[in-house]
């Protein structure tokens, strides 16, 4: 009886595994879940820089031939940036979304190392990204700004994990906290915020260079709904 059961289990992986569609155009293992994550800066038609990240969440979709992608542009200002794309795209890495305010269009294309493209907005404006693949706790984060000062929440799809307190002494806001990679290190950070809003929740652009930018959202409402004065912006150092 137990030969019977582990040949059929085996049987069983062999199965499963000759399902997994292989295609020489795919660029990310679709049976590995966790998003990855990609973190740059948005520059102007003339090259200069507009002060605004963009976060790019790629990763497997359940539709056959197709990938997630999650993008989020914003530069932590009130009054600022901050747009939100979800959707799907061909599995060759390419393809555009429209932001879900429907005021702009994301036109990406992602490897193993970079995800380029540009950001259209309805003025006709055009404006390009090179983002970097994240490796030391940087990516896309929905997180919860508590009254007391905490701070936690998850990068978006993925195994890690953000933890820490904000506390302001006067003029001076500060950050500390820590990264969590599930089966991974604990990143120790600390750092100083510019800008800090009012309690709640934000989506959060975080770079692997030390920069934290975001602005408040409505959960589970995915829509692009931050209102003056409830962003964060700062800088922080890996400890």
């Amino acid at each position: 009886m137990y030969k019977r059961s582990i040949v059929a289990f085996l049987v069983g992986v062999f199965v499963l595994s000759a399902g997994i569609e292989g295609r020489a155009d795919v660029i990310f293992d679709t049976r590995i879940r966790a998003m990855t994550h990609y973190v740059g800066h948005v520059l102007a038609p003339d090259g200069a820089d507009t002060g605004a990240f963009v976060a790019i969440a790629v990763g497997p979709s359940p539709i056959k031939g197709s990938l997630e992608i999650a993008g989020y542009v914003c530069d932590g200002t009130p009054m600022g940036q901050f747009q939100y794309y979800r959707g799907l795209v061909p599995n060759d890495g390419g393809g555009a979304l429209l932001s879900l305010s429907a005021e702009t269009t994301l036109s990406v294309r992602v490897d193993k190392k970079t995800a380029t493209g540009t950001i259209a907005i309805s003025d006709g404006t055009s404006n390009t990204f090179t983002a970097s693949r994240m490796t030391n706790g940087g990516g896309f984060y929905t997180v919860t700004l508590m009254p007391d000062g905490q701070i936690f929440g998850d990068q978006f799809r993925s195994r890690s994990r953000i933890r820490g307190r904000v506390a302001s002494n006067g003029s001076v806001t500060t950050i500390v906290g820590e990264f969590i990679r599930i089966g991974g290190p604990v990143l120790a950070f600390d750092g100083l915020l510019d800008i800090v809003g009012e309690p709640g929740d934000y989506r959060l652009i975080v770079s692997d260079d030390g920069n934290i930018i975001g602005a408040s959202h409505r959960p589970y409402i995915e829509q692009d709904s931050a209102a003056p004065g409830t962003t964060l912006r700062g800088q922080f150092t890996v400890r």
